[in-house]
């Protein structure tokens, strides 16, 4: 029971009922995803994907690209047609694209390092590191006329 003054010489008692109602809150959580890799063929170019990625959001937003954090180790990356740069965004990871030197291969040929981003704009609190994998490709071979042929 609890008492208030109504006035200086009335006092009412009321019960009062608390409620306590369970409430679900979904706080914020960063993405979450691991290291990943792909194989290419020598002197191909690699168009990335979303699900090349791991991804995953316990809260339930959506890909919404990576953050490169350290740039490619060997080869050449590039988003939009530009080189990427250490903490460049790629909002559509389809435009970028990895392109090994002429003639390179090898498991692993070059590695670099991101962060996720969802769609609400929050980034992994981990790093990630993808590995391109290039597997040599036997070359076309070529026969060099010799024009003045050595005595024998």
């Amino acid at each position: 029971m609890f008492g208030y003054k109504l006035s200086i010489y009335q006092y009412v008692n009321h019960l009062i009922i608390f409620i306590i109602l369970s409430v679900n809150m979904v706080l914020a959580t960063n993405p979450v995803g691991g290291d990943a890799s792909v194989t290419v063929l020598e002197d191909q170019d690699h168009s990335f994907a979303e699900n090349e990625f791991p991804f995953s959001d316990s809260d339930g937003h959506s890909f919404a690209g990576i953050q490169i954090i350290t740039i490619e180790s060997a080869g050449d990356l590039e988003y939009n047609g530009a080189d990427v740069a250490n903490n460049t965004i790629a909002a559509d990871v389809t435009q970028l694209v990895f392109s090994p030197e002429s003639d390179a291969n090898g498991n692993p040929y070059s590695t670099f390092v991101f962060k996720l981003i969802d769609s609400n704009g929050e980034y992994s609190t981990a790093n990630y590191t993808f590995t391109v994998d290039v597997t040599a490709v036997n070359d076309v071979p070529t026969i060099t006329a010799v024009s003045d042929p050595p005595a024998i």
